[in-house]
């Protein structure tokens, strides 16, 4: 059983990296010297958030996933395929600059694709000494179901065929389960199931096949995008690597694996990402200028990075609002030209709303 959930893990997370790769490419400082590293990082968590902004609105709009799920697949992967050859033109001098670091490239690539090997092992352990009763559900096997029916019913069935109670009866007859989730999940936040039921069809197996190495992949995805944000902070060496695995493979995320909470599982990698969309808009020499119109690429990851939040897990959203709010306006008490910084940030959020 091992071997074949493994593959779904490695076959998922390769499939949100080709997607977001092109896309972070683009969306790293150029400021930064090693943006090439810190896009490949980042871009299974981008690929992610494409999935979530792309696939919500067709699945409501009444377009079930089998018949949308690889279209929009090929669509994304060739948009990151364009990116990349953008970014192979214009950025030739800095590939060119990695590839000249030969050794130093290489213990890097060596120690991350160690540690890297460690999570996986890590995280599909239990896969080992277990069974597929565990792979199912750990504590909230209620929750648990309710995810994997939600993606399900984004497979099969017409989004507002499920959200008409005249229609009750007949999705009972089509799957007596669904009778768990038929009376509220068209008002609930679905982006999570629907990103299952994508990840369920492109890999050809049942939901409830790909439900464990799903959430797995929050975990995994973790790992890379806690190495982008040491990066970014100047946390080097053994410590950085450190960092990720105790992210990674820490208690609070294989908590949230065992309660089955997927889409706070998902807000993991994703609040990570947030924080280094907004720490690279901060630190930016050009936001010094404090200009309410300037917008640019940091500005697109952080409203991106932001949207992705409020649509997998918008609960997180009111602390982070509240910690936002907090910072801004110390800063503002401190320094009252800082006003203009602030509407710039506010000005992103909405657009990433």
């Amino acid at each position: 059983m091992l071997l074949p959930r493994l593959e779904l893990l490695i076959g998922g997370f390769v499939f949100v990296l080709l997607i977001g790769l092109g896309p972070a490419l683009n969306l790293v400082s150029r400021r930064q010297p090693t943006r090439i590293l810190l896009a490949c990082c980042m871009a299974p968590l981008v690929g992610l958030v494409e999935l979530g902004i792309v696939l919500y609105p067709l699945v409501y709009a009444d377009h079930p996933l089998n018949s949308i799920a690889v279209p929009a697949a090929d669509v994304l992967l060739l948009l990151s395929a364009i990116l990349v050859g953008v970014t192979v033109r214009t950025d030739r001098g800095v590939l060119l600059a990695l590839i000249e670091r030969k050794r130093a490239m290489f213990v890097t690539v060596l120690l991350t694709a160690i540690c890297a090997a460690f999570v996986l092992f890590a995280l599909t352990l239990p896969l080992i000494v277990s069974n597929l009763e565990y792979g199912l559900w750990q504590s909230s096997p209620w929750d648990a179901t309710n995810y994997m029916l939600t993606a399900w019913h984004a497979q099969h069935l017409l989004w507002s065929y499920g959200a008409n109670p005249a229609h009750y009866q007949d999705l009972l007859n089509i799957n007596p389960a669904l009778a768990t989730i038929m009376a509220w999940f068209p008002h609930d936040r679905p982006v999570s199931a629907i990103a299952l039921g994508w990840f369920s069809t492109v890999l050809g197996v049942p939901v409830y096949y790909a439900y464990y190495p799903y959430k797995l992949l929050s975990l995994f995805c973790s790992f890379w995008v806690t190495l982008a944000v040491c990066s970014l902070i100047g946390i080097r060496g053994w410590q950085r690597y450190m960092s990720a695995i105790v992210i990674a493979i820490g208690f609070w995320g294989v908590f949230i694996v065992d309660i089955d909470a997927s889409s706070q599982l998902n807000a993991i990698p994703l609040s990570l990402l947030f924080l280094f969309a907004w720490l690279q808009l901060e630190l930016s020499p050009a936001q010094t200028q404090k200009i309410v119109g300037s917008f640019g690429r940091e500005h697109v990851l952080f409203a991106l990075s932001f949207a992705g939040l409020i649509g997998y897990y918008p609960e997180f959203i009111v602390l982070l609002s509240a910690a936002l709010i907090g910072y801004y306006a110390f800063q503002i008490l401190h320094r009252p030209a800082f006003w203009r910084v602030t509407l710039n940030r506010v000005l992103t959020l909405g657009a990433g709303s």
